[in-house]
């Protein structure tokens, strides 16, 4: 994984997970918060990212961008799938931003509890 263009944030060797030794099926990016009361209020009030709902506009919210894949060569692609996933949509959200721009952006956040997320 990689900050920028150079810094090196972070590294999986196949090794650690012999069972991705030959490949993987999927690829995920975002961020989780954990509630044992996950559908059931009150809800938590940990914040995902800095606690703001995404903004791709303001880009005020967490954000992933230059997402890329890299399959058995060394080739960097972009996903060709991409799809978003909530448990708990009031209270946090996710927008993939892929169309009309050059390269894809996932945003991700959201304050946890709050009046629409009780």
């Amino acid at each position: 994984m990689q900050y920028g263009e150079k810094i090196n944030l972070g590294y999986w060797p196949p090794d650690l997970f012999a069972w991705l030794r030959g490949n993987a099926e999927t690829a995920e990016w975002g961020g989780e918060v954990y509630s044992s009361k996950l559908e059931h209020p009150p809800h938590t009030k940990t914040a995902m990212g800095n606690g703001q709902f995404p903004d791709y506009v303001s880009g005020n919210s967490g954000c992933i961008k230059r997402m890329r894949i890299r399959e058995n060569s060394l080739v960097l692609k972009f996903p060709e799938w991409v799809s978003t996933f909530l448990h708990e949509y009031r209270c946090y959200d996710a927008e993939y931003i892929g169309d009309y721009i050059e390269d894809p952006e996932f945003y991700y956040g959201g304050p946890g509890q709050n009046p629409l997320c009780p």
